[in-house]
């Protein structure tokens, strides 16, 4: 039985207004404190590798601007290609348009989930889950990698079970070439999926063998795209990343204890027991999610990082990122769990709606005011160095990596500052850690031949020492008026 052919049985509610009410006030809060920087070191790889791209370039050069490391053939990109290709055409838009990948991915992620809450007997406003979930809050706000990730593994799932098989192999495709650990997923999903046709008996297992052939053929294709991409961006088969600083393999037991734990604490308490939503995939034998969560899980709980935070509460969200596919499928399951749960009471599913609206629309409130203010002062800082490239008559800054998460961001031409390398006329340095995690670290904005015009929130203006002009002692005392 497909995922539609429960929802016709059972007789589906409707009430997808309510569903896009909330989704509406959800998207109204975002735009109106749409980010104004890069919270995460990955995005400065990933919307780095997507501006060389529109300067018609797969490989850098020393003064590109983004989050580079030495390969066989010079500088090369630490991660997939195919996020930046994505990101890249929002960039011709606007930069700050990247974070729509973002926010497309997460509507896309509580669309599926309303069609599954119907075909499953439910409110599809059960689906604003996604949306009251403060890490997906969080990575909306990004231009990540992971909410686009967890998409393509839910649009997977739902397309094998809707016999989607063109659809589901694009999906498995997608899955492959946009992360690393994208084919282990993708294999788990089929597997899964399969497994629960095999044991429904004979009469499922020709569908299994079809729907077989066609994730087996996206996988493979995504497989051969992501290589291709690697030749050019890396010179090998095989992505940028080095782990050779690494006191031991990057997955491992030993990281049980540490990144294992954190996660599973996650699961169990954001929201309060979580993992209990795989109970929902497991009653109806569909056990490619199944396979997801506990597969994948257990394979991320060995590797060697996690996302932390200063305090334990915020560790405990952004800890959810490396798995948030698995995020994403437990809280389908816990969305029809609960649904279940609120029939029994008596006006329980009379104000579920209400409160689903509501819980979406106060932890976007909550998450994106804090989130803007601790970028706020980023923001002005860059607005500072704009402002003052214009009154030399300049549109081009350079940027020191840590200004970079905001730096990005700039709408005009940008360098990579490499100090005794290049000397652009201005720069734009980082004096404190870019760093949410570290705040503690400093940086230093002194270089030989570069003079101090301003400092702002953590951040320094530089510019070149000529002999006249606005490096000159009249120049930089106007600049600095």
């Amino acid at each position: 039985m497909t995922i539609d052919q429960q929802g016709a049985s059972q007789g589906q509610p409707q009430g997808s207004a309510v569903l896009w009410a909330g989704v509406a006030a959800w998207t109204l809060v975002l735009i109106a404190t749409w980010p104004l920087a890069l919270s995460f070191g990955d995005e400065v790889g990933y919307v780095g590798q997507a501006r060389l791209l529109l300067q018609g370039q797969i490989r850098p050069s020393i003064d590109s601007p983004g989050l580079w490391f030495p390969g066989p053939r010079g500088l090369m990109a630490k991660y997939p290609l195919f996020h930046a290709l994505l990101l890249a055409p929002a960039l011709v838009v606007h930069p700050r348009a990247v974070f729509g990948i973002s926010v497309l991915a997460t509507l896309g992620l509580v669309w599926i989930a309303g069609r599954v809450m119907r075909a499953w007997g439910h409110h599809p406003a059960w689906a604003l889950l996604f949306l009251a979930h403060p890490a997906i809050t969080i990575l909306s706000r990004t231009a990540m990698a992971d909410l686009p990730f967890a998409l393509a593994a839910v649009a997977a799932w739902w397309a094998l079970a809707r016999r989607r098989r063109v659809l589901a192999a694009i999906c498995l495709g997608a899955l492959v070439a946009s992360k690393v650990p994208g084919a282990v997923l993708a294999c788990l999903l089929a597997a899964g999926w399969a497994y629960g046709l095999w044991r429904a008996g004979e009469p499922r297992r020709g569908e299994m063998l079809r729907g077989l052939a066609a994730a087996g053929a996206g996988i493979v294709a995504g497989g051969v795209v992501t290589v291709a991409f690697n030749l050019l961006t890396t010179g090998t088969v095989w992505f940028g990343y080095d782990h050779s600083w690494l006191d031991g393999p990057v997955f491992g037991l030993r990281h049980l204890k540490t990144c294992g734990f954190l996660h599973l604490l996650s699961l169990l308490l954001c929201p309060p027991l979580l993992i209990v939503g795989a109970w929902s995939f497991w009653k109806r034998r569909d056990l490619g999610p199944v396979f997801a969560v506990f597969g994948f899980g257990a394979m991320m709980a060995t590797y060697f990082f996690v996302d932390t935070a200063p305090s334990w509460a915020e560790s405990l969200v952004l800890s959810q990122r490396l798995i948030l596919p698995v995020v994403a499928f437990l809280l389908v399951g816990y969305a029809d769990l609960l649904a279940s749960l609120a029939r029994r009471v008596r006006v329980g599913s009379a104000i579920a709606p209400v409160v689903l609206i509501l819980l979406a629309l106060g932890v976007s409130l909550v998450v994106s005011a804090s989130h803007l203010r601790w970028q706020k002062p980023m923001a002005q800082a860059l607005e500072v160095a704009r402002a003052t490239a214009s009154a030399v008559g300049s549109d081009e800054l350079a940027l020191t990596y840590e200004a970079s998460k905001v730096g990005l961001l700039y709408p005009g031409p940008l360098r990579a500052f490499a100090p005794g390398i290049t000397k652009p006329p201005l720069v734009f340095c980082g004096m404190a850690s870019a760093s949410y995690r570290r705040p503690d670290l400093k940086a230093v904005c002194e270089f030989p031949g570069y003079r101090t015009v301003k400092t702002i929130n953590g951040f320094a203006i530089l510019a070149l020492r000529p002999t006249t002009g606005f490096g000159s002692k009249n120049g930089a005392g106007a600049a600095s008026r």
